[in-house]
């Protein structure tokens, strides 16, 4: 009848103990994959390069990222920045950049960029590039449809009387290589809806709204960076949502991994965990973005429960706070503790018993001795 009273101890014992080591499994797995155990990345490398392409502002907009960030190398970045800043400040060079921009639309600096758009909120920049477009077309070569679309809105809107600031920054963007052709398709549609209709369906607002204020906040340079990676409208206002918290990352992301870098925001907007994740993964370069392509992300739900889930909830929260792994730790040595105490109270023996045993066990081996 004492076994009996004892079995109900012994289970709950090693039922603490498995779940004490199965804390530990997650925090140990929720370590390995979380960014911030990574070094930070040294983005210096290739400031140096976009400075001998001759890439001067976007290697002084990562330069002030750098800075901002502390990232390693803070102190070089800001000797770069120097230079950087000193070679756009070359007003003969950056002068010619704007005319060229202004005459021929084509840019390859901020300068050239600036010139370019100032053409084209003027009627002489839609006329040249729809003469453009026609010309390739009679000579039988690729025609840029969307450009020529563009050009064609930007003559209306002039002949109307309506603004051109957004067809201005469209075919900037078209030119520069920034429009993926995923996103192309739906800018598209946005414009048909508009030819059709005379205004934009609410989804194309969303659109050309996150758009605009992407490249409004970011310039045209990170704006490419960003922009030639997204094919959806949900990922540019996943994008789009990112940036309002946590600004420099959606473009270190993106510089970093690419395609992969604007998936991971997608994967990881929307929860504070996420962004945390985020956050360190753009300190580390390609390596974070790698690293973020390793986590399932099981958010908070009782159908995760009881869909089997459980674990993998767990380890999604552990890899993304280091407070939360903390906690987990504390809580599989109290169930460690609390195990054995269970399982040593359940196993517990009669001392005088095992003596008596022992020594009726020792008398019967000298009686057969005998």
């Amino acid at each position: 009848m004492k076994l009996l009273r004892r079995i109900p101890f012994i289970a709950a014992g090693a039922l603490f103990l498995i779940v004490g080591f199965f804390f530990f499994g997650v925090t140990r797995q929720a370590a390995a994959l979380d960014p911030g155990s990574l070094p930070d990345h040294d983005y210096l490398p290739e400031v140096s390069a976009l400075m001998a392409e001759g890439s001067f502002g976007e290697a002084e907009d990562l330069c002030c990222t750098v800075i901002g960030m502390q990232l390693p190398n803070a102190e070089g970045a800001g000797v770069k920045l120097r230079e950087c800043r000193r070679e756009k400040s070359r007003w003969d060079a950056n002068a010619a950049e704007t005319v060229r921009g202004f005459i021929t639309g084509e840019a390859e600096s901020a300068a050239g960029t600036a010139g370019a758009i100032l053409s084209d909120l003027f009627l002489y920049g839609d006329l040249r590039d729809l003469g453009i477009q026609f010309t390739r077309k009679l000579r039988g070569q690729p025609v840029d449809a969307p450009l020529a679309v563009m050009a064609g809105i930007g003559v209306a809107a002039e002949l109307s009387g309506l603004g051109k600031w957004g067809p201005a920054v469209l075919k900037q963007l078209r030119r520069a290589g920034a429009l993926s052709a995923g996103l192309l398709d739906h800018l598209r549609d946005g414009v048909r809806h508009f030819r059709r209709h005379g205004k934009l369906s609410p989804s194309g607002r969303r659109l050309f709204g996150d758009l605009f204020e992407t490249v409004n906040f970011y310039g045209m340079r990170r704006s490419k960076t960003v922009l030639r990676w997204v094919r959806t409208p949900a990922e540019l206002a996943a994008v789009a949502k990112l940036r309002k918290g946590v600004p420099a990352v959606p473009w270190l992301l993106a510089r970093s991994g690419k395609r992969a870098g604007v998936e991971q925001m997608v994967r990881f907007s929307g929860d504070a965990a996420g962004e945390r994740l985020l956050k360190s993964a753009a300190r580390k370069g390609r390596r974070g973005v790698v690293r973020l392509e390793k986590i399932r992300v099981v958010k908070w739900a009782a159908k995760n429960i009881w869909t089997g889930r459980f674990r993998a909830m767990l380890l999604y929260y552990a890899a993304a706070g280091p407070g939360f792994r903390k906690a987990l730790n504390i809580g599989g040595f109290c169930c460690l503790g609390v195990g054995l105490l269970l399982l040593l109270w359940g196993c517990r023996f009669n001392a005088g018993r095992v003596l008596s045993f022992l020594r009726g066990t020792r008398s019967e081996a000298a009686d057969g001795s005998r």
